[in-house]
């Protein structure tokens, strides 16, 4: 099986790798999967290397395999796929979401699809039980956050796995209603940062909230924490009283789910 590693959702949030889960669903790659082209001139370098490596091994290596699947949707390279089958004489079969392929060029030069909807079902589900297996202990490296959430909802409205619905819940449970723990070091940058743009902004503006920090300036900080770890750390300076000395008092309005809302004034001693 060929297939780009990068589009494989949540790559790199799973432990041990997808290629592990893929194997644990009876898919065997034979070959390393190729990386994905971020150049916006070259889209179709990843997948020329697919069909490519498909004929290295199969013509020229000449590894054993009754069936090959290469998962694509670029049509631009059905031509390719068509001789390959021709010269080989093995099953090569297209892999790729429904609403991603030409349903004509599917019938006319490849044949039946594989629908890739059954290899992301499975792979969730074995990635998903994983995980939720070891969600003892939260870690930096995690990092789940509500977007996650939101595809897991999404593959369980798509799937009904059970999988996802325990891991859902135990991450609503854990991540969302709980702090996260976290590097003081990491929240003393993100105090510089913070008491910094404060006392810029607040020059001009008359408040600064909390939606503002975390959603606007804290992608801008590059400090490569998430949305619920920077809020802990919010906490912890708020409870400190430290902006105090810096002119800068909070107005507090409210907490829900663990995160802290309200606004940041400059007090009449720091105007």
């Amino acid at each position: 099986m060929f297939a780009e590693y990068d589009n494989l959702p949540l790559s790199t949030r799973f432990s041990p790798s997808m290629t592990v889960f893929l194997h644990n669903v009876g898919v065997i790659p034979v070959n390393p999967f190729v990386a994905y082209s971020k150049k916006k001139e070259n889209r179709n370098t990843a997948d020329v290397a697919l069909t490519l490596s498909a004929i290295e091994d199969i013509l020229i290596k000449e590894i054993p395999a009754e069936a090959v699947i290469i998962c694509t949707h670029d049509i631009d390279l059905y031509p390719l796929i068509l001789w390959l089958i021709e010269h080989t004489g093995k099953e090569i079969l297209l892999a790729s979401f429904p609403e991603r392929t030409n349903r004509l060029y599917n019938s006319v030069l490849v044949g039946d699809c594989v629908d890739l909807n059954v290899y992301l079902r499975l792979a969730v589900e074995e990635a998903s039980k994983n995980l939720a297996g070891g969600m003892g202990e939260i870690t930096k490296k995690l990092s789940l956050t509500e977007k996650d959430l939101e595809f897991m909802e999404k593959i369980e409205d798509t799937f009904g796995s059970t999988y996802v619905s325990d891991l859902r819940e135990k991450i609503e449970r854990k991540i969302l209603h709980s702090p996260e723990k976290i590097d003081k070091e990491i929240c003393e940058k993100f105090k510089k940062k913070l008491f910094s743009g404060l006392k810029g902004w607040l020059r001009k503006e008359n408040f600064a909230s909390t939606g503002l920090i975390i959603g606007s300036w804290l992608p801008k900080w590059n400090l490569g924490i998430s949305d619920l770890q920077a809020n802990e750390c919010l906490k912890q300076i708020i409870q400190g009283k430290e902006f105090e000395e810096e002119g800068i008092y909070f107005e507090f309005e409210k907490e829900k789910d663990g995160l802290i809302y309200g606004k940041f004034y400059r007090t009449k001693e720091g105007e």
